[in-house]
């Protein structure tokens, strides 16, 4: 399987590069790796933007030889990490798929560079066009800004009036044909290329909750209660 990285992100809310702020001694992006490796990924494709293109390749250059001590990577087990960026002139987090439409060879697995990952992913076996994971949550005005998952298994991109129930949170995985249906996606109401409508395109979808330890950053104050 691969991984594909998402950090393409302008970050204009959050007054830095979100995925390179330090948590638990790491950057977010060094954890997205580590659960690449740890879930059998060794070939990995990073988005950026030119932004923070040049960040994140030195964030990568820094941590690659502490990586390869720690997971003992070797010329048989080796790690392979691309780093390209995603169109100036397109927006939405598809878009961050675009670079990669003909290097995927294999099923794919989207990670959100600003999110943190951790643990074992618990149904790679699934035979679906894609899964997603998900969150069941009560009702609050907070889940307005979260995607929301239908009982047919379609995701509802915000804005929405849904305020209770499964939302989609954590990361998508895609059988590999699904990388080509990239090429059949159109801009939205909000005028973004959007990740949700890729897997509402796969004709057969299925969710699992999210069973292991993981977290959105929205703010610098929200780490001080993570």
């Amino acid at each position: 399987m691969t991984g594909i990285i998402l950090c393409g992100g302008s970050a204009t809310r959050y007054g830095g590069n979100k995925v390179l702020t330090v948590f638990k001694k790491k950057s977010l992006l060094e954890w997205n790796i580590r659960f690449c490796i740890e879930n059998g990924i060794r070939t990995i494709y990073i988005t950026t933007n030119e932004k923070f293109g040049a960040d994140i390749n030195r964030e990568v250059e820094k941590i690659s030889q502490t990586l390869v001590k720690d997971y003992q990577l070797n010329e048989t087990n080796k790690l392979s990490i691309e780093i390209d960026h995603q169109p100036e002139d397109k927006y939405g987090t598809a878009v961050a798929l675009f670079p990669w439409v003909n290097k995927v060879k294999e099923k794919f697995i989207v990670l959100f560079g600003d999110n943190y990952y951790d643990g074992l992913i618990d149904f790679t076996g699934e035979s679906h066009d894609c899964v997603a994971t998900y969150k069941t949550f009560t009702k609050s005005k907070e889940n307005l800004r979260l995607s929301y998952v239908e009982d047919d298994n379609t995701i509802i991109e915000k804005p929405h009036l849904y305020d209770e129930g499964r939302f989609f949170v954590g990361f998508m995985m895609f059988n590999q044909h699904m990388i080509e249906k990239v090429k059949e996606l159109q801009p939205s109401r909000r005028g973004e290329y959007e990740i949700t409508e890729l897997f509402n395109l796969g004709e057969s979808r299925g969710v699992h909750p999210l069973n292991m330890h993981w977290f959105d950053i929205t703010s610098r104050e929200e780490l001080e209660y993570v």
